[in-house]
């Protein structure tokens, strides 16, 4: 629940991921009342299931140098820990284009996380920890030449996140009631950023408290199960941005139950319904709903559907436009809600279909997807009404998102795997102007991944094709003629692999890799306007479609051991 954090997983090193499970439409009424479209759940590294010791090192042609270990350690026959640090540098502020502003910004981070994991014999579990962040980045102008002012200083980008966090997880067995089970989950986050761009800052301090307990029972066998349980959270937030100046608390206190039918593994039912106390919105209510039907062992057929409610973080969500000269004019709907706009309300429904078979004795599936959002309330940013401005309002009209997505997996040959996919999306929304596409999103997308291993393991090749469809771009139309952009911009290939080699050993394990990203070697042209003026008031770094800096080379090696004879733990006699 880090509302302040827009930069996804770059703030989780990808070697501390075990794995990432993705729910696709309406989530479960056990993780909240905010899922749209669906969730993310990244499930990192524990004593229970990681290596003795890894260490990970890349780097790549733009000099970034990254650096990871993992470490565990058994501290009793019970109780274990570990610990998981990354730190990464970007030294090289290189400007390819000559546009006088850096391609990538350099910067550094420092990760550190430490976890523990209790595994009682009597049915108790527990999992707790904390972890602590310090990136930095910056970016902005860097040829001296392309300063065209004795009185303005260049035009510089910074942005520093400091971010600290404590977390727990307590589940406890009843061992005497199968499928009985109780846990509670509890978090603790403080988060600030501060941010600059050009004379323009950004100050922002997040602090959240979040509990959440589940109760599972079963209804006189384990084929009907349900949970029961309440949640609450406490978000304290602070921001600066040139004027502006919001504070705002949000306590909501919520309950929640779940029933799940079991029927022969072929039907599959659950329902789902939340009540939440907001203080800004007052009493609310979540209902959702998961079905799926196997029509055979190999066809299998999801729907589901359910309603949302999501505070915007209208400055967070949208920092990338503080690189620009526009004025942010926010129309305000009521004055007691947060940054005096309504929540953003609407519902969510699909299906997926699955369908598994053989080609040439080996297995393959197919998967279709088809959701639609509807929208009752949204907070809308309009960057078409005029190009020097950005005008946030509460959604006047309909808004809507179809998606569809296929994808077709198989392995024509042993050990060589083919991944395909096709993703297609329409998100209109009503905007001043009228009903239009959402600016800065591809309606079609699609890849290719040939992924092949020899006998033994010992060499992996890896080769993906994307295929990125145009974008319709904000109108700038009132720009002056050399400031303006087209309607739309072009779609265009990226080619990216990896060749890795794995040498074993008796309790280790040695990669080498390298690899490529970008490799036509695409490029946006003139990705900043107005870069020659910066403090005019047409510039916008925001206009940003596609890749800037170009082929990326990379290479790096990953040592794994598997047990550490050393630090195992001796139990007593």
């Amino acid at each position: 629940m880090d509302w302040l954090n827009g930069y996804g997983l770059t703030f989780i090193p990808g070697t501390w991921i075990k794995s990432i499970q993705l729910s696709k439409g309406a989530g479960s009424v056990v993780n909240g009342y905010e899922s749209f479209t669906g969730q993310i759940n990244t499930e990192l590294h524990d004593p229970a299931n990681m290596d003795k010791f890894t260490f990970n090192n890349y780097v790549n042609q733009n000099g970034r140098n990254e650096y990871n270990i993992e470490f565990k350690q058994a501290v009793t026959k019970h109780f274990s820990t570990n610990w998981l640090a990354h730190a990464s540098f970007n030294p090289l502020a290189e400007d390819h284009n000559k546009d006088g502003f850096a391609d990538i910004p350099t910067g550094r981070q420092y990760n550190i996380m430490k976890k523990y994991t209790y595994e009682g014999r009597k049915g108790f579990e527990a999992r707790f920890g904390g972890s602590y962040l310090k990136d930095e980045r910056n970016g902005g102008q860097i040829s001296k030449h392309h300063v065209h002012s004795d009185t303005l200083a260049p035009y510089l980008i910074g942005i520093n996140n400091e971010k600290w966090e404590l977390f727990s997880k307590t589940g406890f067995v009843i061992q005497k009631k199968p499928g009985t089970s109780m846990g509670l989950q509890l978090s603790y986050l403080n988060h600030k950023q501060d941010n600059f761009f050009g004379t323009t800052t950004y100050n922002s301090l997040q602090k959240t408290f979040y509990a959440n307990y589940i109760f599972q029972g079963i209804i006189k066998t384990t084929d009907n199960t349900y949970k029961i349980g309440a949640s609450y959270m406490d978000d304290d937030i602070n921001e600066k941005f040139q004027l502006f100046k919001f504070n705002r608390r949000e306590q909501v206190g919520g309950a929640f139950a779940e029933l799940a039918i079991n029927r022969k593994n072929k039907f599959n039912m659950v329902a789902g319904f939340r009540a939440d106390y907001h203080n800004y919105y007052g009493l609310f209510y979540t209902p959702r709903m998961h079905l799926r039907y196997a029509f055979t062992e190999n066809s299998v057929l999801r729907l589901s559907g359910g309603r949302a409610l999501r505070t915007a973080n209208i400055l967070a969500d949208n920092a990338y436009l503080m690189a620009s000269s526009r004025q942010w004019n926010l129309e305000v709907s009521d004055l007691a809600m947060p940054y005096g706009l309504k929540p953003e309300t609407g519902w969510n429904y699909g299906l997926n279909f699955t369908q598994r078979f053989k080609i040439n004795y080996r297995e393959a599936y197919i998967t279709i997807d088809a959701y639609r959002t509807d929208f009752e309330n949204q907070v809308v940013i309009d960057l078409d009404n005029n190009a020097q401005e950005i005008s946030i309002y509460n959604l006047k009209g309909p808004s809507y998102s179809n998606t569809a997505q296929f994808e077709f997996n198989m392995e024509p040959r042993k050990r060589l795997f083919v991944k395909t996919a096709y993703r297609y999306v329409d998100t209109r929304v009503a905007y001043t102007q009228g009903l239009l596409q959402k600016p800065m999103t591809s309606m079609h997308r699609a890849f290719i991944n040939l992924s092949y291993e020899t006998r033994g393991g010992h060499w992996q090749f890896d080769f993906t094709t994307q295929y990125n469809g145009a974008k319709r771009l904000p109108n700038t139309n009132s720009n002056p003629v050399e400031y303006q952009r087209k309607e739309y911009s072009p779609d265009f290939f990226n080619l990216l692999g990896q060749v890795t080699y794995l040498a074993k050993l008796k309790k280790a394990e040695f990669h080498i890799y390298v690899g490529v990203e970008n490799l036509l070697n695409y490029k946006q042209n003139n990705p900043i306007v107005s870069n020659d003026l910066p403090y005019n008031k047409y510039f916008d770094a925001s206009m940003v479609w596609g890749p800037i800096y170009g082929r990326m080379l990379y290479a790096g090696l990953r040592f794994k051991i598997k047990e550490l004879t050393w630090l195992k733990f001796k139990e007593e006699k």
